[in-house]
């Protein structure tokens, strides 16, 4: 989100999305990471771990993002999977949505 701005705040949510997603590679657990900006960008599911990494790295702030919207779209997208447990990791800066702090 553009509260990102603060260039430690976007780094350490891609280092605990890349984290997030290289356990999920490790493991083998079908999983996908958005992100969220004017447009949701999905990494897709079946990459390998290091292309995943190299999306991951080219994330840039471009706004605040609507978390309900963030979060309808990846409802939806989980709703369409199988599996019989599925969960939802939420990394965020922990400002609202247009907030840029003090």
């Amino acid at each position: 989100s553009g509260s990102m701005e603060d260039r430690s705040k976007l780094t350490m949510a891609v280092r605990a999305t890349a984290a997030v997603h290289l356990a999920c590679a490790g493991l083998d657990v079908w999983h996908t990471c958005y992100t969220f900006g004017p447009l949701y960008q999905p990494i897709v599911p079946g990459d390998d771990a290091e292309k995943g990494l190299s999306l991951l790295a080219g994330i840039r702030a471009q706004g605040g993002t609507e978390m309900l919207t963030a979060l309808q779209l990846c409802r939806h997208a989980l709703s369409t999977r199988q599996e019989a447990v599925k969960a939802l990791i939420v990394v965020h800066d922990g400002l609202p949505q247009g907030d840029r702090g003090p």
